[in-house]
């Protein structure tokens, strides 16, 4: 797992597959999951993201759709966390 320390992430896309950060923060960014591997953080801001979920997180979050798990506008809103995580 790549570990990111100390950056700042301003107006971009960024992978989070296979990838470790800490003291990281994203401002209005497109988080994006994969699924491909574990993400982890700590002491990370994310301000006015964007989260997309492609490839095998996407066929997840559609499965959860279909059993009504997630609801059924889930895809249809925009995640826009503002929160540090730990």
């Amino acid at each position: 797992m790549e570990e990111i320390r100390g950056r700042n992430f301003d107006g971009v896309t960024v992978d989070m597959d296979n990838r470790y950060f800490v003291n990281c923060k994203f401002s209005n960014c497109e988080i994006r999951f994969r699924g491909a591997g574990d993400t982890k953080w700590t002491n990370t801001q994310f301000l006015f993201c964007d989260v997309l979920f492609a490839d095998a997180a996407a066929a997840t979050v559609h499965f959860l759709i279909g059993m009504n798990i997630l609801g059924e506008n889930f895809s249809r809103e925009p995640i826009r966390p503002s929160m540090t995580l730990e």
